[in-house]
């Protein structure tokens, strides 16, 4: 894998909100179950009674990850277990002390994580329900009672107020990050809107188009019966530039998308020039429809101020049946073809073909 896939791959998971946050799932648990193990061998010389919990808790992160990838379901079941898991040993090291009244602090991390895996609302449940069982174990004589470790009043009095303040910093930068990702999907949509359009008529450009066809394509809950690719050609062109100027040009440019589209009653792409492109599915187009468009389009004329400009157009169609696609280039190769035929015949006509 080269470096630019590698970029394009976690741009991939970056700015996909379900794989970023089941990426983020799968790290978190593999960094805990890492961490887990290392704990496991240095507290089984201690004091084994921490060394099992951290193996419990390494194992189960072990599964949580295998579960992610089995069904979204055990991927839903995993996330449900991760938090069970995490309260079972943070109650425990709360209770236990063991080593010497630290591991307890290691609950300072239930609010970060909890917010960055589970989103606001839920991380925030989760973290809240964290800070009420340090106050009931820390401020409650009931509480008190189960506890195995003798923490000085000091500790006990402070931890939860460290406790809620690191809460407080992880959900300020939570809302600041959940900002700023809204922000670059906004930005990110915009950019493709731009990318996949073009400027002067408002329409899919040949990127979008080749995105569009490639995802109708790869699209195996749609069933493709009759697919119908043409181009349109505006004849003599060039002659409306040099005769009228560029401007008149372009009004004539983004009439014919108009006209083009009302004809049609299709999507209309610019494909290059005065090129437009238009793929069509399961209309039951026959090459008399397809012809009709050609004489439809010369039928009125396009007015722009006091000039009335009479344009045909050369179409060059591609017919495909009975759901069998044949690749995106001999689509394109075999409809420009039919074009080239077209313009070549006197233009002001559709040639078609039906691909094999």
């Amino acid at each position: 894998m080269n470096g630019k896939s590698i970029v394009e791959y976690f741009e991939g998971i970056i700015l996909n909100e379900a794989v970023m946050e089941k990426f983020q799932f799968i790290a978190a648990n593999l960094i805990l179950a890492l961490v887990s193990l290392i704990m496991t061998m240095i507290n089984f010389i201690v004091d084994r009674g921490p060394a099992f919990a951290c193996l419990f808790l390494a194992l189960v992160c072990i599964a949580n990850v295998v579960l992610s990838f089995v069904h979204k379901y055990t991927y839903i079941f995993a996330r449900i277990i991760f938090v069970l898991e995490l309260f079972v040993v943070l109650i425990y090291f709360i209770i236990s002390g063991n080593p010497e009244g630290f591991s307890a602090n290691w609950i300072i991390l239930l609010p970060s994580c909890a917010l960055i895996l589970y989103k606001r609302k839920i991380g925030t449940v989760i973290s809240t329900f964290g800070l009420l069982l340090l106050l009931f174990f820390y401020y409650l004589p009931w509480g008190e009672s189960f506890l195995q470790y003798d923490y000085s009043e000091v500790y006990m009095g402070r931890f939860p107020i460290l406790y809620f303040t690191l809460f407080m910093f992880a959900l300020f930068f939570d809302v600041v990050r959940q900002m700023t990702y809204d922000k670059l999907v906004e930005v990110q949509d915009e950019y493709k809107t731009l990318y996949r359009r073009d400027a002067l008529t408002g329409v899919m450009n040949r990127y979008g188009f080749d995105a569009e066809l490639k995802s109708l394509i790869i699209n195996e809950d749609y069933t493709i019966k009759q697919l119908v690719f043409m181009i349109f050609d505006l004849d003599h062109f060039k002659s409306i530039n040099d005769t009228y100027g560029h401007d008149v040009g372009d009004i004539v440019l983004r009439e014919s998308v108009n006209k083009i589209s009302q004809i049609t009653k299709g999507k209309v792409c610019r494909w290059g020039g005065e090129e437009f492109a238009l793929l069509m599915t399961n209309r039951a187009l026959t090459a008399n429809d397809i012809d009709g468009y050609c004489k439809e389009f010369a039928k009125n004329p396009i007015v722009v101020d006091k000039l009335s400009l009479h344009i045909t157009v050369s179409i060059g169609a591609i017919i495909v049946e009975d759901n069998v696609v044949p690749s995106i280039d001999k689509l394109y190769r075999e409809a420009d073809e039919c074009l080239y035929l077209a313009q070549n015949n006197g233009r002001h006509r559709a040639i078609i073909k039906k691909s094999a």
